[in-house]
């Protein structure tokens, strides 16, 4: 079974700012365990930098999806190895 056929869980930050975004990343990566993908919604642009970063380091893939509706949400695929 691929990646792409799971449901991820989704955590929407919207309206948060810097560092909540990656706060509740790292709270669900602590609570979800099971491996299911992770899609975070975020409007910060800081987002951008925080998250990916984040996820480098901690050994996690991160793809940041194009979001062609609303230009000021920014959507990552964090997948755990």
């Amino acid at each position: 079974m691929t990646t792409e056929s799971i449901t991820p869980l989704v955590i929407d930050t919207s309206g948060l700012h810097c560092p909540m975004p990656l706060l509740k990343l790292k709270m669900a990566l602590r609570n979800h365990t099971d491996g299911t993908p992770i899609r975070l919604i975020s409007t910060d642009p800081m987002s951008q930098q925080d998250i990916k970063r984040y996820c480098e380091i901690a050994g996690l893939r991160c793809e940041q999806q194009d979001n062609n509706i609303e230009k000021h949400h920014f959507i990552f695929n964090i997948i755990q190895n």
